[in-house]
C-alpha cells in the first residue's frame, strides 16, 4: 500500500514581439498573441496491490503460479478546471503450465481518468482569423454527410427562425435551401480563436484486457498484445468554422455553446462571422488492438548483441462527435489507420548502437462522410517508410548521432497528394490535412549531445 499528497504548479508561455502582435509581421497574415498562464494542482492519492495467490503458499492452486489485484484512487483539484476522482482497478493472473512454466500472463483493468486544460487551451488570447468551409446548407452539401435528413431539417429550422427576425425594411432575398448558394464556401469569413477559463477536465472511461508470453524455450523474447476501449466525454477541441458547421448540422440537439459560434444575415442567410476556439464540446471513442515484440538475444560468438522490436497497431473504431452524440467512425482516415506496424532491428556492441526502423501505414478515405468530390484526391495509398539510425558514444559524456529518415526517398503517389505550384494542398472546410504524409522525402539529422 502507497499514498502520498503532492502539489504542482504548471506555468507556459509564448511571447510575441510587438510587431507580431500588431500584425505587421510580414511572415503572417494575422496578429501573433503572447500566450503565457499557468495553474495550480493539488492530489491525494493511494494505491495497493494485493497478491491473492501464489506458488509458495500453502493454499494456491494448481496451473495457477500467482494471482494480484491492483489498485488505485486519487483526488484531484485544478484551481481552474475544478475538482474530480480518477481510479483505476485490475489485476494479473500468471499461469503454471507444464513445459512453460509461468510464462503465460493475463492482465486487465479498468480506469477512470482525466485530462486537464492545458495552458494553451485555458489562456489563449483571443485573435483574428479567417476560414472557409463546406457551409451544410448549401445547395451542393444540404444533402450528404453522415445524416443528410437530419442536416436538411437543421438548415432549414435555422432558415426559418432567421428569416422570422429579418428587418423588414431591408431587401429580404428569397432563399431556399434547394437553391442557396452559400459565398463562404469559396471565399473566406473573418471570425476569432481564442482560450476559454470556463474549459472543465477531460474525462475517460477504458478498460483494457491481454496477454503478455515469455516462453522459457526462447530467454529474451517477450510478446504481449492488449484490446483497449476509451470514451472522453467533455472532450476539449480546437472548433473551426468546418467543426461549427458539421457540429450544429449533422445532429439533433447540438449544444447551443457551439451553435452559437456562427453567425448570419438574417436578410441573406449568408454567414458573416464566426468564433472558434477551445470548447468542452466532443466525445471521443476508440476500440483497438496493440501488440508488441521484444527479443534481446546474441548469436553465438560474434561480438555485441542484437535486439528486435516491433508493433502492430489495429484501429476497430475511432471516432469524434462535437454534438456528445455517438461518433462517427473516422477509421481509415489518415492518422487513424485501420493497420499499421512498427518494426526495429538493432545491434549493441560497446558504445555502438545501430537501428533500422520499417514503418508500414495502411491506406483509406480522405473523409468518410464526405460528399463525392469534396476531397480531390479522396482517397490514399498504403505507404512504407525506412529509417537508420547510428550512435557512437565517445566518452561517457559526449555522444554522436546519425540519422537518415526515408532512407530510400519514398514519397506520397498522386492519389496521396495534390499539388499547387510547390506546395502540398487539399480542399474542403478546414483544408486537407490527411494528405501531408511525408512531402519532404529522404533527409538527413546529425547530432553531437553532451551531457554535464
Amino acid at each position: 500500500v502507497a499514498g502520498g499528497i503532492t502539489f504542482r504548479r504548471e506555468e507556459a508561455g509564448f511571447f510575441s514581439d510587438l510587431a507580431s502582435e500588431s500584425g505587421q509581421e510580414p511572415l503572417f497574415e494575422l496578429a501573433v498573441l503572447t500566450v503565457d498562464g499557468g495553474f495550480d494542482t493539488s492530489e491525494v492519492y493511494a494505491e495497493a496491490l494485493v497478491p491473492l495467490l501464489a506458488n509458495d503458499t500453502s493454499w494456491d492452486l494448481p496451473g495457477i503460479s500467482s494471482l494480484q489485484l491492483e489498485g488505485a484512487i486519487r483526488f484531484v483539484d485544478n484551481d481552474v478546471a475544478g475538482e474530480d476522482v480518477t481510479w483505476t482497478a485490475g489485476g494479473r493472473l500468471r499461469f503454471d503450465i507444464p513445459g512453460f512454466e509461468d510464462g503465460l500472463t493475463l492482465r486487465g483493468n479498468f480506469t477512470q481518468a482525466i485530462r486537464a486544460p492545458s495552458v494553451t487551451e485555458l489562456f489563449l488570447p483571443e485573435s483574428p482569423t479567417t476560414a472557409r468551409g463546406d457551409d451544410p446548407c448549401d445547395e451542393e452539401f444540404v444533402d450528404t454527410g453522415i445524416n443528410p435528413t437530419v442536416r436538411r431539417a437543421n438548415c432549414q429550422a435555422l432558415l426559418d427562425s432567421l428569416q422570422a427576425v429579418a428587418d423588414p425594411g431591408a431587401p429580404i432575398q428569397s432563399v431556399t435551401l434547394d437553391t442557396f448558394m452559400s459565398n463562404v464556401v469559396n471565399a473566406s469569413v473573418g471570425g476569432t480563436i481564442s482560450g476559454s477559463l470556463d474549459l472543465l477536465n477531460e474525462t475517460s472511461d477504458s478498460w483494457t484486457v491481454g496477454v503478455v508470453i515469455t516462453p522459457p524455450s526462447i530467454p529474451g523474447l517477450t510478446l504481449s498484445a492488449d484490446w483497449t476501449e476509451i470514451d472522453i466525454e467533455d472532450a476539449i477541441v480546437n472548433v473551426g468554422l468546418g467543426t461549427l458547421f458539421s457540429a450544429c448540422f449533422d445532429a439533433a440537439g447540438a449544444p447551443a455553446n457551439v451553435c452559437d459560434r456562427v453567425t448570419r444575415d438574417p436578410n441573406t442567410f449568408q454567414v458573416s462571422s464566426f468564433r472558434g476556439g477551445f470548447v468542452n464540446a466532443a466525445r471521443r471513442e476508440f476500440a483497438g488492438l496493440v501488440s508488441n515484440i521484444d527479443y534481446n538475444f546474441e548469436i553465438g560468438t560474434l561480438p555485441g548483441s542484437f535486439f528486435v522490436s516491433g508493433t502492430y497497431f489495429y484501429t476497430d473504431f475511432q471516432g469524434l462527435a462535437v454534438t456528445g452524440e455517438t461518433p462517427q467512425d473516422n477509421t481509415g482516415e489518415r492518422g487513424f489507420e485501420q493497420h499499421n506496424w512498427q518494426l526495429n532491428l538493432g545491434y549493441l556492441r560497446d558504445r555502438l548502437e545501430l537501428m533500422w526502423q520499417a514503418r508500414w501505414l495502411g491506406g483509406g478515405d480522405a473523409d468518410n462522410a464526405a460528399a463525392p468530390n469534396q476531397f480531390d484526391p479522396s482517397s490514399y495509398d498504403e505507404l512504407f517508410l525506412n529509417n537508420f539510425t547510428a550512435q557512437y558514444q565517445l566518452t561517457e559524456a559526449v555522444g554522436l548521432r546519425l540519422v537518415v529518415n526515408n532512407v530510400f526517398d519514398e514519397f506520397p503517389s498522386d492519389s496521396r497528394i495534390a499539388f499547387s505550384g510547390d506546395v502540398a494542398t487539399g480542399t474542403g472546410g478546414d483544408g486537407n490535412a490527411n494528405f501531408f504524409d511525408d512531402p519532404v522525402g529522404r533527409r538527413f539529422l546529425f547530432a553531437v549531445d553532451a551531457r554535464f
